[in-house]
């Protein structure tokens, strides 16, 4: 569209220059007259406004993408379908997910029970170092009430006694550190077990493909049995925010001439004739470089009516007045 007005300003302009030459050749003409001062052409003024090519696009979108690769083995909606924020989209195939996080729970589960056994002995060799600390003083007590005169026999017998106790009690106190020790171990393999089947559950939640914000299915871009990578479109959402117009080949130089506000009057192709009045509503802070020229995309937002029937990407134009 902006071609065509390029276009008639250059053949006004060539037919200006013609009707100048013309003028020069004709008898009485700036041209063969002698002595007169010509006549300045007047200066062509600027142009009000700005003319630049849009799209019709929808006030709030998403596009919906999915997380991870694999093969699509449900689609949820239909094209025109109302969705909430948080809707299946599509599902990925999960066999071999459900598998991965089936393997998990039951790793878990074992750690957890190795866990328990794990607690169970060390707890029964702390009870086996309180029995041998008893034995210990027991023999100690029974030393101790020995009378002065006790046979030396008896007094090295209860000796060895306490000497018997407190080994005792060194090896149960090792044991129970070995115990506690491996409690510990088997509490440790339970939290790398759990993240384990945190991953597993997360990467099979990942297989749900949902959308982010409410509005109507614009686009389904696949189909059940459709292999997606990472990254690939899945559906188009068109929230419930009315409808803007985006512009695609404004320059820097242009863009410098407008501002934030600026009042703007769009048209749509398939709708000639209705004129939208708008106003600007943001102008890109990052222009898109395209084969060694800089576009700026600014969005006009409709103060106007906005006719029934729009769609997401028609072709439009937009009129947008200079700044003062």
């Amino acid at each position: 569209m902006r071609r065509f007005v390029i276009a008639a300003v250059i053949v006004v302009a060539v037919a200006a220059v013609a009707v100048v030459v013309a003028s020069s050749l004709l008898p009485g003409g700036s041209g063969t007259t002698t002595g007169a001062s010509s006549t300045p052409l007047p200066p062509v003024p600027a142009s009000a406004t700005i003319v630049a090519e849009a799209r019709v696009m929808p006030g709030t979108r998403a596009v919906v993408a999915a997380a991870v690769p694999g093969t699509v083995s449900q689609v949820a909606v239909a094209e025109g379908d109302l969705v909430a924020a948080g809707s299946v989209i599509a599902q990925l195939d999960p066999t071999a997910a459900q598998a991965d996080v089936a393997a998990a729970q039951a790793g878990l589960d074992a750690a957890t029970e190795r866990a328990t056994q794990a607690d169970a002995a060390a707890s029964q060799a702390s009870a086996e170092v309180d029995r041998a600390s008893a034995a210990v003083r027991s023999a100690r007590a029974i030393r101790d009430q020995l009378p002065k005169g006790a046979p030396g026999a008896q007094k090295r017998a209860a000796n060895a006694d306490i000497d018997g106790a407190e080994a005792a009690l060194a090896a149960a106190r090792a044991a129970r550190s070995g115990a506690q020790a491996a409690a510990a171990a088997a509490s440790a393999d339970v939290a790398r077990a759990a993240a384990v089947l945190d991953a597993a559950t997360a990467a099979e939640a990942k297989l749900s493909i949902t959308t982010p914000i409410a509005g109507t299915v614009a686009d389904i871009a696949v189909e059940t049995g459709d292999p997606v990578a990472a990254g690939s479109i899945v559906a188009r959402i068109a929230g419930p925010g009315g409808w803007t117009f985006e512009t695609t080949d404004l320059t820097q130089d242009e863009v410098a001439a407008i501002a934030v506000g600026s009042t703007a009057t769009a048209s749509v192709d398939g709708f000639a004739g209705t004129p939208i009045e708008g106003r600007v509503a943001r102008i890109a802070a990052i222009g898109e470089d395209r084969q060694g020229d800089v576009y700026f995309t600014v969005v006009v937002e409709p103060t106007g009516a906005v006719p029934d029937g729009l769609r997401w990407n028609m072709v439009a134009s937009v009129q947008i007045s200079r700044a003062p």
